[in-house]
C-alpha cells in the first residue's frame, strides 16, 4: 500500500469521525481522538488485508455484476504493528474515560474480526444462500481476446485448460443442487477480435452486451448452458460498469445477457466476464504477486468460480431466482475471500496463482478442499479368557452435497 493511498484513507476516515467532536469537553476529546485513531488503524487493517472496494450489498440489479476489487496489501509485520498501535491508542482513550483499557482483539470492526495475532479474518453474518437460479455444471471456457495484442494468450490457454480439470473445481462441488452437479470443465474455442475500438475509448458494459449479442446473431459464438465467455482486453483499454472503471473500482466482473429473444440462440442466458489487462493500471492493485500474469490468473479464477456458482447474477433484480449462490452481505463465492491468493501446480509443476473460495461447510477460504478426515475407534471387549480389540476406520466427508 503506497503512502498516498494510506494518507488519503486515514484523512477520509478521520474527517467523518471528527465531525462528532464539536461539543465534547477537552478530556473527552482526547479520549475520543485516541479511540477513534485506534479504530482508524483497525480500519486500515480491514482495507489493507481485504480490499478497497466493498462488494455492492444492495439488491442486485440487471446492470450489477460481481466484481473482484482492487487490493491494498500489508505485510504481516505491518498488520501486527498497526494492531499494537491501535491497542495502545485505544487503551489511552479508555484510561482517560476512567474505564478499563480493554484491547481491541476479538472485537468486530467493519464486518471483520480483529484477531489476537494482528491478522483479520472474515466472519460472515450469513453463508452463501441458494436462491434457485441456474449453475454451470461442466463449464466450457471460450476466451474472447479484444485486440490481437492482448497479453498472455498462450498462458491463458494453459491456465484455463488446467484449472477447469483441476481439484479447484471440486471446491465448488458442495454447492451442487438436487438437479445440477458441478463437475470439471474444458477449454473451448478462442475468438480474437481484430476490429477493435481505439485504445483511448472507454468501453461501457452496455456496449459489450450489444457486442456479444451481435456475435451470437452472426454465429461467431454459439452459447450453451455450459458456455462461459471471459473477455480479456489488450493493454490500455478502460471498461466502465455501474459507474465504476476498471482497475480503479474493479479488477474484473462477470455478468449475464438474456438472449432468449435471439432466434439462433439455444439457451436463455449468455454468461460472460470482463477481465482488464493486468500490466498497466491494474498492476499492484489487483493482486499481490509481482508477476502481473499471476495476478491475471487470480482474477480469472475469481470470475470463473463465480460464473459457475452464480452465472445469472446480471439478470437478477431481487434476492431470488435467477440468483444462485449469493450472500447479501458479502456477495459471491469469490467475493467473501477477495484478494486471498495462493498458488496451485499442475502435473508438470507449473504454478498458477488462484483466488481462494468460500466454503459454507468448512467456514473458511480454500483453493483446494482438505482431504476427508479419518477417525479411529477402538473397542475393547473383555472375557474370562481373552481380551479382543477391534479397530475400525471411519471416514468423515470434508463436505456434503447440499440439495434444494
Amino acid at each position: 500500500m503506497d503512502a498516498t493511498r494510506l494518507s488519503f484513507l486515514t484523512l477520509l476516515i478521520a474527517h467523518k469521525m471528527f465531525g462528532k467532536l464539536e461539543s465534547t469537553p477537552t478530556r473527552g476529546i482526547l479520549s475520543v481522538l485516541c479511540t477513534y485513531f485506534a479504530r482508524v488503524f483497525c480500519a486500515l487493517l480491514v482495507f489493507g488485508s481485504v480490499s478497497i472496494a466493498a462488494v455492492d450489498s444492495s439488491v442486485p440489479k440487471s446492470t450489477t455484476s460481481s466484481a473482484a476489487a482492487p487490493t491494498m496489501s500489508l505485510t504481516s509485520n505491518q498488520i501486527k504493528d498497526s494492531l499494537n498501535m491501535a491497542n495502545a491508542l485505544h487503551s489511552m482513550g479508555m484510561i482517560l474515560l476512567g474505564k478499563a483499557p480493554l484491547p481491541l482483539d476479538g472485537q468486530t470492526i467493519g464486518g471483520l474480526a480483529v484477531s489476537t495475532d494482528g491478522m483479520t479474518s472474515y466472519t460472515p453474518t450469513n453463508n452463501l444462500i441458494y436462491y434457485g437460479g441456474p449453475l454451470i455444471s461442466n463449464v466450457v471456457v471460450n476466451p474472447i481476446y479484444y485486440g490481437s495484442a492482448t497479453y498472455f494468450q498462450a498462458d491463458l490457454k494453459s491456465f484455463y485448460t488446467f484449472i477447469t480439470s483441476s481439484a479447484y473445481m471440486e471446491t465448488m462441488a458442495p454447492y451442487n443442487t438436487s438437479t445440477v452437479k458441478i463437475g470439471k470443465g474444458t477449454f473451448g474455442t478462442v475468438y480474437v477480435e481484430k476490429n477493435v475500438l481505439p485504445v483511448s475509448t472507454i468501453i461501457d458494459d452496455s456496449d459489450l452486451k450489444s457486442y456479444l449479442k451481435n456475435l451470437t446473431i452472426a454465429g461467431v459464438i454459439k452459447p450453451t448452458a455450459n458456455s462461459y465467455y471471459p473477455i480479456h482486453f489488450a493493454r490500455g483499454y478502460t471498461i466502465s460498469q455501474g459507474g465504476g472503471k476498471s482497475c480503479f473500482h474493479f479488477c474484473g466482473y462477470h455478468s449475464t445477457i438474456d438472449i432468449s429473444g435471439i432466434s439462433v440462440a439455444k439457451t436463455k442466458y449468455l454468461y460472460y466476464a470482463v477481465i482488464p489487462d493486468q500490466t498497466d493500471w491494474c498492476y499492484g492493485r489487483c493482486g499481490g504477486d509481482p508477476d502481473p500474469k499471476q495476478n491475471l490468473f487470480s482474477v480469472a479464477s475469481h470470475e470463473l468460480a463465480e460464473a459457475i456458482t452464480n452465472p445469472a447474477v446480471g439478470a437478477a433484480t431481487i434476492y431470488g431466482e435467477p440468483l444462485a449462490w449469493y450472500d447479501s452481505t458479502r456477495g459471491e463465492i469469490g467475493d467473501v475471500c477477495s484478494a486471498i491468493q495462493t498458488p496451485i501446480k499442475d502435473s508438470k509443476g507449473k504454478s498458477y496463482s488462484v483466488q481462494k473460495l468460500w466454503s459454507n461447510n468448512l467456514q473458511g477460504c480454500y483453493a483446494i478442499l482438505p482431504p476427508p478426515t479419518t477417525t479411529t475407534t477402538r473397542t475393547t471387549t473383555t472375557t474370562a479368557t481373552q481380551t479382543i480389540t477391534v479397530i475400525s476406520n471411519t471416514t468423515a466427508a470434508a463436505f456434503t452435497t447440499i440439495s434444494y
